[in-house]
């Protein structure tokens, strides 16, 4: 079984081949551990994440430490 590629995503299916090529070209593949964290709240990082396969979570951290669960992505 071949790994998922960008055409496998819903809302780049209908791109030519040649525009799909270029972005294939511009990604770089991560695989990230169960609960490993992808991204900081305040981070000033302009990276575009795309969940090819697992889900991934969306939480922020109150304050007193208490993890707020914002949403799942599949």
């Amino acid at each position: 079984m071949s790994p998922p590629t960008l055409a496998d995503i819903a809302l780049f299916r209908d791109l030519p081949e040649s525009e799909l090529q270029l972005l294939e070209q511009r990604c770089r593949r991560r695989k990230y551990r169960r609960n490993e964290q992808i991204l900081e709240r305040d981070s000033d990082s302009r990276d575009v994440y795309f969940v090819i396969s697992g889900a991934a979570q969306v939480a922020s951290y109150a304050k007193s430490g208490r993890v707020i669960m914002l949403d799942s992505i599949p």
